[in-house]
């Protein structure tokens, strides 16, 4: 149950943060890598700080068979993640996004974990709500690819994620370590592309509650996973993404068929009183 609230705070602060970001980089595009920047800077720091007054960085070196590639793959989903925000409906973005987990569901029976029959039931629901809403076309399927990439290649860094803080490393030093190199990398490549440091947007109020947003997004989201299975996590954290987005999709970026899309939300929010139980 504490994961399932901590999942909806985050998917509430996660929504937020993307609509935001969805609209700075739509209508200024040379702040792509800015954006990616500011979702990151205060999360790397938060988890140190954490860290620091936990006194529990725990990072081992047996992790980095598992760290490694996961690192890799975090910077082409934060990558491809931000031109997905960009191109795809917000919607469009959050329900599409609900294939990572049956995917996760079968990853997590692999690794041992144990999922009940009516958590099990409730992910079922969630997606065959997003089965049938596809099928009704009332998602817009523009820049759908992008999302789909995501929606897969988040299936193997979550498991990455989960097997390596229960078996080696603290959630503080694992995410610190991560948000550190892709604050890194989009630091670079924001640099490259601006031919400026992209700290001074820190100081601007717009700016301030993206990364603010993202921040408490990114770590309460984390924390959740050391509750629950990362199957339950996400079908939490996606179903609360969902209902937000067609709602910021519908009165703040104009979008349509919203009627379907609460009718599919019905189904999610079934799935999630599923998980809860």
């Amino acid at each position: 149950m504490i994961g399932i609230i901590l999942v909806l705070f985050a998917g509430f602060f996660e929504e937020t943060s993307n609509s935001l970001g969805k609209k700075i980089i739509t209508e200024k595009v040379k702040e792509f890598f800015i954006v990616g920047f500011l979702y990151l800077f205060w999360t790397t720091a938060i988890f140190f700080a954490i860290a620091l007054f936990r006194g529990e960085f725990i990072f081992k070196l047996a992790s980095l068979p598992f760290f490694i590639p996961r690192a890799i793959l975090e910077i082409m989903l934060a990558h491809v993640g931000l031109v997905a925000l960009r191109e795809a409906d917000r919607s469009t973005f959050s329900f599409v996004r609900i294939i990572t987990i049956p995917l996760l569901l079968a990853v997590d029976f692999i690794l041992g974990y144990s999922i009940t029959a009516t958590q099990f039931l409730g992910i079922i629901i969630i997606v065959l709500s997003l089965i049938i809403l596809m099928l009704r076309s009332g998602l817009n399927f523009k820049g759908i690819g992008y999302t789909i990439f995501t929606a897969i290649v988040a299936v193997i860094t979550l498991s990455l994620y989960k097997y390596n803080i229960t078996h080696f490393n603290s959630v503080e030093a694992e995410e610190g370590v991560i948000y550190l190199i892709l604050t890194i990398y989009f630091m670079i490549r924001a640099t490259s592309a601006s031919g400026e440091l992209p700290f001074s947007y820190l100081k601007k109020p717009k700016y301030i509650m993206l990364s603010a947003t993202r921040s408490l997004a990114a770590v309460v989201g984390s924390f959740a996973y050391i509750f629950a299975p990362a199957t339950v996590i996400v079908a939490g954290r996606r179903a609360a993404s969902v209902f937000l987005a067609v709602l910021s999709g519908h009165f703040y970026f104009r979008e349509r068929h919203v009627l379907k899309k609460l009718v599919a939300f019905i189904g999610v929010v079934a799935g999630i009183i599923l998980l809860a139980l």
